[in-house]
C-alpha cells in the first residue's frame, strides 16, 4: 500500500469500480454493505407467507488466488468495450479518459468520464488506453514473501492490492451478466420471488423450491457456474455478514459475538468513550438491519446484558 503504485491502482480500481456498475447493472455483486439490508428486508416483506423457499449460500473457493491472469485481463477489456458502446464518447481512443477524485470521504460522483476536470488537488486522471496497461503491471508486482523467500504470483490478484478486488469482480461478474441476458425473460417472470446476492466472494441466494429445477437456478448453483478453477463450495448455514437470515420466519436476527475477546472491558486502557464504541456501534447495526424491526429491541437488550457482565453499568449503556 506504501509503494509508488498505490495511488495509480487505487484510482485505477475506483474508475473500474463505476464503470462496471454500469457496464453490468444487474449482476449480483452492485449492492455494498449499507444497500444489501434493505433490499433483504423489502424482499422478506413482500413474500407470501405460504411460499416455501430454497436457499443457496456458498462462497467462491479461488476468488483471488486462482482466476488465470488473461482471463482478468479479457473480462477487463470485454466491460470497457461494452461500458463504451452504452455510453459512447465524441473522444478519440486515445484521449478518452476518468478524472478521479481520491476523497476517501465521497463515495459519490468521484469518477467523471471525459475531460480533464481540475476541481481539487487530489484528482487522479485515468486514460482509457492505458487501463490495459495498469493491469498488466499490477499483476507484474505481485510479490510476497514467506519465511525469507521472495515469491511472484502468477495466479489470480494478490490480497491487499488495491486494485485486486475490482479485477477479480469483473471477471465473475461478466459469468453473471451472461446468465441474466441467457434467462431475461425468467428473472423479469420472478423478479419478486428473486433475492440473488454476492458480496465479494461469498453468494446469498434465497427463491421459492418450486423453481430449484428450473434450468436457470440449475446453473447458476452449479458448483462450477464460474468456470474452472472457481469453484463454488457451500457454507452450510444462513449466516450473512454478522446475522442469520430465517426464510421460513421471514427474520434476519443478530449473531452475539460469542469471545470474551470480541469485547472491551470497562477496565479497558482508554476513556469510556472509546471503551462503549463497540457497543454504540453494534447497537446500530442491531437497530438498521434487523428484521423485523421490532425484534432489534430484544438484541439490542441481549447486547446490554453482554456488556453489564464485562463490568458496565446501565446508565452507561443508555
Amino acid at each position: 500500500r506504501d509503494t509508488c503504485m498505490a495511488k495509480l491502482l487505487k484510482a485505477t480500481a475506483q474508475a473500474l469500480l463505476e464503470v462496471a456498475q454500469i457496464t453490468y447493472p444487474k449482476t449480483f455483486g452492485n449492492l455494498n454493505n449499507s444497500q444489501v439490508w434493505p433490499a433483504l428486508h423489502k424482499y422478506l416483506e413482500g413474500l407470501d407467507i405460504d411460499v416455501s423457499l430454497e436457499i443457496c449460500s456458498d462462497d467462491l473457493v479461488g476468488f483471488f488466488t486462482s482466476l488465470p491472469q488473461d482471463r482478468i485481463i479479457l473480462a477487463v477489456q470485454q466491460c470497457l468495450h461494452t461500458y463504451y458502446k452504452i455510453q459512447p464518447t465524441a473522444q478519440d481512443s486515445e484521449n478518452a479518459c476518468f478524472s478521479v477524485k481520491s476523497s476517501k470521504t465521497q463515495t459519490i460522483g468521484r469518477v467523471f468520464r471525459g475531460q480533464i476536470r481540475i476541481i481539487a488537488m487530489q484528482n487522479r486522471v485515468i486514460y482509457a488506453k492505458d487501463i490495459l496497461e495498469i493491469v498488466k503491471t499490477s499483476f507484474n508486482i505481485n510479490y510476497f514473501q514467506v519465511m525469507g523467500v521472495c515469491y511472484r504470483q502468477i495466479r489470480g490478484s494478490s490480497i491487499g492490492n488495491q486494485i485486486s478486488p475490482i479485477l477479480c469482480a469483473i471477471a465473475v461478474a461478466f459469468e453473471e451478466h451472461i446468465w441474466t441476458i441467457m434467462f431475461e425473460s425468467f428473472l423479469e417472470s420472478h423478479k419478486r420471488h428473486l433475492f440473488l446476492m454476492r458480496y465479494v466472494d461469498n453468494r446469498f441466494f434465497i427463491y421459492p423450491k418450486e423453481l430449484k429445477t428450473h434450468p436457470a437456478m440449475s446453473m447458476i448453483c452449479h458448483e462450477l457456474f464460474y468456470k474452472d478453477p472457481v469453484i463454488l463450495e457451500p457454507v452450510g448455514d444462513l449466516h450473512i455478514l454478522g446475522f442469520l437470515v430465517d426464510p421460513s420466519a421471514r427474520t434476519v436476527t443478530y449473531i452475539m459475538p460469542p469471545e470474551n475477546w470480541q469485547y472491551r472491558t470497562a477496565k479497558s486502557a482508554g476513556t469510556q468513550s472509546l471503551n462503549l464504541g463497540g457497543y454504540r456501534s453494534r447497537a446500530v447495526i442491531i437497530k438498521r438491519q434487523t428484521f423485523p424491526r421490532h425484534l432489534s429491541h430484544q438484541y439490542i437488550a441481549q447486547l446490554r446484558e453482554e456488556y453489564k457482565k464485562r463490568g458496565y453499568s446501565s446508565d452507561m449503556l443508555v
